[in-house]
């Protein structure tokens, strides 16, 4: 994801950010470029240097983190629109992280006036119809352009709604959820407070509902993590004003034996595991059929599951260092991935460890 510091938004920063992954990587990753009204003249070049999607937000962030998101976020659809009109002329996916930013700044400021700093004020500001009303303005926006849009973090219902509508009519547009829209809702908030705090928030038991539906049925096409790490003292602030502390939670490495957790319930099946955790991207992103499909002329980047191994997730013994912030601390997930292979290395091994850093390799689009 773009947002590192430097963000991600010239072609010298990604070529840069590209050497220093390389050199660390075990296993194979695409660069996502930011996009914005800020750097349109920077969008050609991102995509020539590799980028393998771009990313726009459509809400601000706090603004003590402008600067890990400066040049990736608009705040209204006429910069959307130029935004949207320059990552076309590329052919690249565009993600849209879809929150409304007046909607959701009005409404922050209600619970400042309420003198609201409870967790469940996070929710409040942020709505289920502050996401629909931004999936409505992009996928607008996404029609008139016939660009090639995809939807991040999906977790209202409502929001499948529309984009299921859209897909009916010949819109290019995908999307993905998240596991912690698949098992949270926003009670989770009054329990863990800050280590709940993510954008877009829990939401209600029927969206959950939909969520898993809609990746059965295909309306959503995939899982992905919305892995956004930060350390415990930044999180602990948020006990006392909610919206102190940052937004975001791990997710990396515990994506899949939730997602098993779900076949196991009959809620998925087995088949769908590799569409909505690989497949599906690779084709998206265009990385298909090197990525995503077990063929000849493949890649051999495959995962090897004991799928009778039940186990219970510690949060000391990941690899994040934002382990004591993770929300699954506890959970008994079934399946153990005992071998990840990359182009056929074994790149992890369960009880061994991982292989030495730059084993991996940027992918791009063909």
């Amino acid at each position: 994801m773009p947002n590192t510091e430097p963000v991600v938004t010239t072609a010298e920063i990604l070529n840069e950010k590209a050497r220093l992954v390389k050199n660390k990587s075990v296993c194979n990753f695409g660069l996502i470029a930011g996009a914005s009204h800020e750097n349109l003249s920077s969008i050609s070049e991102l995509s020539k240097a590799g980028a393998v999607a771009f990313k726009t937000y459509m809400v601000a962030p706090a603004k003590e983190r402008e600067k890990e998101y400066a040049g990736t976020f608009v705040t209204n659809s006429a910069q959307l629109f130029q935004t949207m009109e320059e990552v076309n002329k590329t052919s690249r996916v565009h993600c849209i992280h879809a929150e409304c930013d007046s909607t959701v700044n009005l409404l922050s400021e209600k619970m400042k006036k309420d003198k609201r700093k409870d967790p469940l004020a996070h929710y409040d500001s942020r709505p289920n119809f502050t996401e629909e009303e931004a999936v409505s303005d992009a996928l607008i926006l996404s029609e008139y352009l016939h660009a090639k849009t995809h939807f991040v973090h999906v977790s209202a219902a409502r929001s499948v709604d529309l984009l299921s509508e859209a897909k009916q009519r010949g819109i290019d547009v995908t999307s993905e959820t998240c596991p912690q829209y698949m098992i949270f809702s926003k009670e989770i908030l009054e329990k863990k407070g800050p280590y709940a705090k993510f954008n877009p928030p829990p939401r209600d038991p029927e969206d959950i509902e939909r969520m898993i539906r809609s990746l059965a049925t295909g309306e959503i096409d995939m899982v992905s993590t919305d892995h956004a790490p930060h350390s415990n003292s930044e999180k602990q602030r948020g006990w006392n004003d909610i919206f102190a502390a940052p937004s975001g939670t791990p997710g990396v490495e515990t994506r899949l034996p939730l997602l098993l957790n779900f076949v196991m319930k009959g809620r998925l099946k087995l088949s769908d595991i590799p569409r909505i955790t690989s497949t599906a991207a690779a084709k998206r992103f265009g990385i298909f059929p090197s990525k995503g499909s077990i063929q000849t002329g493949s890649d051999a980047d495959l995962a090897i599951v004991d799928l009778n191994q039940t186990w219970t997730i510690k949060a000391s013994e990941l690899q994040t260092k934002a382990w004591e912030t993770v929300l699954y601390d506890g959970v008994e997930v079934n399946g153990r991935v005992k071998y990840a292979l990359v182009s056929g290395q074994i790149a992890y091994e369960d009880g061994a460890g991982f292989a030495s850093p730059g084993l991996g390799t940027m992918v791009q689009p063909s």
